[in-house]
Formats: structure tokens, C-alpha cells, sequence
């Protein structure tokens, strides 16, 4: 790139002497060079996965759920990074998707990419990734995303993921069930406990 903003104060002392094209050519080299180093932003979307807070086992968590990405310039490595105290029935799939690190405590998933990913190339990557469970189970997911070359950026997370074979609290409130609505329905513990979505 020839740019002759370089040959221009950065701050002249008098604006009167700056042209147009001058202040054009200043701006494109300050994108040209804001573009040759990693950036990341993101926010955390839900703070727990899945409707009422929470999965059943039939439904899948999808890490995408839990992000929003923002912003992102010369990002090719996508981490995710799962922890609980039992992670043994825990599983993954997503295309791109592979087991760096897996461990009773800890899964550590990542996606490399063949060139920069922009914003919405990393919001389809965790879109595509899903987590089931056999069992009930705690968990929580982190995100971090590297410039393989120049180094990570700051986690962002925890985001909550809970698997239950049963109705929660949350659920029941979610339903607005008062317990006039339970007696009127007859309904046992054991119904209340199978409570589905």
C-alpha cells in the first residue's frame, strides 16, 4: 500500500492547511494499520443456556447461544472450553470441531480456520456447536478466541449450562403453576417432577 498520509502531521498545526484528500489519505491509514492487528469483541448473550435456564435431556445446548460476537479482524482460532465437577456424560458434535483437552472436570473443544474469520464466520462456528448429556449435569462454558500467531484475547464467559432429567423451579414458575394449579390438576410429585417444557 502506498499511502502519502505519511508524509502529513498527524495533528498539523493549523487545519487550514490540510486538504481534503490529506484528511482522506490520514483516515485510510489509520484503517489500513488499525486492520493489521487482531481484534475481538463480544458480549455474553444468555447468561444460562436453554429456556427456563436449563436443558432436558432431549435438547442440545449450542454454544452460539451464549455469545454474541461483535467485532473481529485476523481471528483464526476459536476456543471453547467447558467445566463442572463430572463431565462424563457429556458430548459434542460440530462440524470443524475438535477435542484439544478432555478430562473428567474439563472439555476443551476448539475450531481452527484456514484463514481469518470475520464476525459472522465466528458466530457460525459456535452456531454449529452442540453439547448433549446423558445425565443430569452442572457446567459452565468460557469462550476464547487467538490469533494463532500473536496470542489469545481475554476469555469471556461463564456462560451456565445445566442438563436435568426433571422440571426445575424454574420451569414451574416459567408456567406461572400456582398450587391451585397443581391440586386442581391432581397433580403428584412425581407429575410435577416429570414436568416437561
Amino acid at each position: 500500500m502506498i499511502d502519502e498520509a505519511y508524509s502529513l502531521d498527524l495533528l498539523p498545526g493549523s487545519l487550514k492547511n490540510l486538504s481534503f484528500s490529506g484528511a482522506n489519505s490520514i483516515e485510510s491509514n489509520l484503517r489500513y494499520l488499525i486492520l493489521q492487528f487482531p481484534y475481538f469483541s463480544a458480549s455474553i448473550r444468555n447468561a444460562a443456556l436453554g429456556s427456563y435456564g436449563y436443558l432436558e435431556l432431549t435438547e442440545a445446548a449450542c454454544a452460539g447461544d451464549g455469545f454474541d460476537i461483535k467485532s473481529a479482524i485476523r481471528i483464526d482460532k476459536i476456543t471453547i472450553t467447558v467445566s463442572g465437577v463430572d463431565l462424563s456424560a457429556l458430548d459434542f458434535q460440530g462440524a470443524g470441531w475438535l477435542a484439544e483437552e478432555e478430562g473428567q472436570s474439563s472439555l476443551v473443544v476448539v475450531y481452527l480456520a484456514d484463514s481469518y474469520m470475520d464476525t459472522s464466520g465466528i458466530q457460525s462456528a459456535l452456531d454449529q456447536l452442540f453439547f448433549t448429556s446423558s445425565t443430569d449435569l452442572d457446567a459452565s462454558i468460557t469462550l476464547q478466541v487467538s490469533n494463532t500467531s500473536e496470542g489469545a484475547f481475554m476469555p469471556l464467559g461463564p456462560v451456565t449450562m445445566r442438563f436435568r432429567s426433571g422440571a426445575t423451579w424454574a420451569l414451574i414458575e416459567g408456567k406461572n403453576l400456582t398450587w391451585g394449579d397443581i391440586e386442581e390438576d391432581e397433580m403428584t410429585w412425581d407429575d410435577l417432577e416429570s414436568l416437561k417444557k
